[in-house]
């Protein structure tokens, strides 16, 4: 009888065990939606080294915004949201989860025979605002400036971010609107006077990033706040992630996840 319940016990342990292992072994797909700055320049190289490691799959990668990966990831369409801006005050009272992966510099780009050396946020907030308009007005060519954004009628952080720091929540004057901020910095290649925002990785051979206020984009600069224009990559999801998502939130912070922002943005260790 002894032995019975013995045996009977090592089962019960042993059942347990393998619940608990296939709990920690969850390969549940995943799903990503928010900033394209992240997930144009770190997904598309995170993500499949992460399904290699784990085997763990995403089955959808979208990447239309972080104001859309905000209200995916709370709705529940979403199991990770990206957000290329710091977290609202108004986000902060859902009580999401969020956890910073890097940081990037919005990086003022012109084209590379373009004289200019460095802007001010004034003259950068002229330009965007259309209180300055030739480039004569900044010691340049007598031509017209062309001022390059994102759409402006969606939620893009990027825009979001630019528009509170460089213009001090001022709203932005005549711009060619273009979908996605790669193709802001593409639009300068041939179009020679004009001027853009967006991430450093999104540079071009054919564009130059130039100082603000006088403090370069340096990993630095960055992480430490001084360049006016730096901002948080963040992940987030509702809760406290678990299974699947916690692994890939463990697996951006891990070395190998860290490599992989670093080689575009500032890494959270640098």
């Amino acid at each position: 009888m002894v032995l019975g319940i013995l045996v009977v016990g090592v089962s019960l342990l042993v059942a347990c065990k393998g619940e608990e292992e296939k709990g920690n072994e969850d390969k549940t797909p995943l799903t990503y939606q928010g900033s394209s700055t992240i997930a144009d320049n770190i997904l598309t190289e995170a993500v499949p080294a992460f399904e290699k490691e784990t085997g763990i799959k995403f089955s959808k990668l979208s990447s239309d915004g972080s104001g859309e990966g905000f209200k995916a990831t709370m709705n529940g369409s979403a199991d990770i949201g990206g957000l290329s801006r710091r977290i609202t005050e108004e986000e902060k009272k859902q009580e999401i989860y969020h956890q910073i992966i890097g940081y990037d510099a919005l990086t003022v780009f012109v084209h590379v025979d373009n004289p200019l050396d460095g802007i001010t946020r004034t003259q950068l907030s002229g330009i965007f605002t259309g209180a300055i308009t030739n480039w004569s007005e900044l010691g340049g060519a007598d031509v017209p400036i062309e001022p390059v954004t994102e759409l402006l009628d969606g939620m893009r952080a990027t825009n979001e971010v630019f528009e509170h720091l460089a213009l001090e929540d001022a709203k932005f004057g005549k711009v060619t609107q273009v979908d996605r901020p790669r193709d802001c910095v593409a639009y300068i290649d041939t179009h020679p006077n004009a001027i853009a925002f967006a991430a450093l990785a999104f540079k071009t051979d054919k564009t130059k990033g130039i100082p603000v206020d006088g403090i370069a984009p340096t990993n630095v600069n960055v992480q430490s706040g001084a360049y006016l224009l730096s901002r948080p990559l963040i992940l987030i999801s509702k809760e406290v992630p678990k299974g699947s998502a916690k692994a890939f939130f463990e697996f951006m912070l891990s070395p190998k996840g860290q490599a992989i922002v670093a080689k575009k943005f500032v890494s959270v260790s640098q």
